[in-house]
């Protein structure tokens, strides 16, 4: 955000980006990637920030027109979204694997023996939670005595 908008005050940056960015902020002086510049003519006069020439160096720019534009960012995003959507080779490697499993055992994933399997759980999770609904009951009777 400061490369692309210096100078630019602590509040202009938190505002972009809808945090607090205190940290942010030091932890990028004591790296010397950002440096104070000034301050702004707004009230409380703020610390303007601007990357640094150990920016420029550690990235690799010789000037700021050399960094990605926005539409250069939104398409690598869009590109590792794509990539983080597809399922790595072990993910499709388990899920055949379980397909094939419950072929196997006569059921289709999702069909019918899953489905009262579920149901058998659920009535098992339920008729539990009553019983001891009823214990309770009945050691509240016996105190009153």
């Amino acid at each position: 955000i400061v490369a692309y908008k210096q100078p630019i005050t602590k509040a202009e940056v938190e505002f972009i980006r809808g945090v607090n960015c205190d940290y942010s902020i030091q932890k990028l002086l004591e790296k010397n990637l950002l440096s104070i510049i000034g301050r702004a003519d707004a009230p409380g006069r703020p610390l303007l920030y601007s990357t640094s020439p150990f920016f420029m160096e550690y990235f690799g720019i010789a000037d700021m027109t050399e960094l990605p534009k926005l539409k250069e960012f939104q398409e690598l995003q869009e590109d590792k979204m794509d990539e983080f959507r597809q399922p790595t080779q072990h993910e499709q490697d388990e899920t055949t694997q379980g397909e094939e499993k419950a072929v196997l055992e006569g059921d289709e994933p999702g069909g019918e023996a899953a489905e009262a399997e579920a149901t058998q759980s659920v009535a098992e999770a339920v008729g539990s939670d009553e019983g001891e609904a009823e214990q309770g009951e009945r050691s509240e009777g016996t105190d009153e005595g």
